[in-house]
């Protein structure tokens, strides 16, 4: 993957969102829109938390759920967003012990569990160990 630059502070990247988000809401006829937000390592946390509140209010104006990845809980969250944990290999992510407390529903689908493609046992020769076994 190469850098991005999600331009936040441009009117566009808000039309952007508000256009895809809408049709995708659209589209789905389940209740949850999945926005998304891990493992953005090229924004500022300010930069971060400003696309995850578009996106989430977007979301939200256009009568879905919000659910995001476990990052996203560093980000303000209504305490309808749903947060899915993903990665426990260093213990609760940041914000996340405030989305508990907020009520945030939470999606529980640790790596190790989850992740179709890691490794079944340390012994296993196929599969991915970047999660552990």
């Amino acid at each position: 993957m190469g850098v991005l630059d999600a331009a936040v502070e441009r009117p566009e990247t808000t039309r952007f969102l508000t256009e895809v988000l809408r049709a995708v809401a659209v589209m789905t006829q389940g209740d949850w829109i999945h926005v998304g937000g891990d493992e953005c390592f090229t924004l500022a946390a300010e930069e971060y938390a400003q696309v995850v509140a578009a996106a989430q209010d977007i979301v939200q104006a256009n009568g879905k759920g919000v659910l995001a990845w476990q990052e996203a809980a560093k980000a303000p969250l209504a305490a309808t967003t749903m947060v899915q944990l993903w990665d426990t290999r260093k213990g609760l992510p940041e914000g996340f012990a405030d989305a508990l407390e907020r009520g945030n529903p939470i999606l529980m689908s640790p790596a190790p569990m989850a992740y179709l493609d890691m490794k079944y046992t340390a012994k296993s020769a196929l599969g991915q160990d970047w999660a552990g076994t």
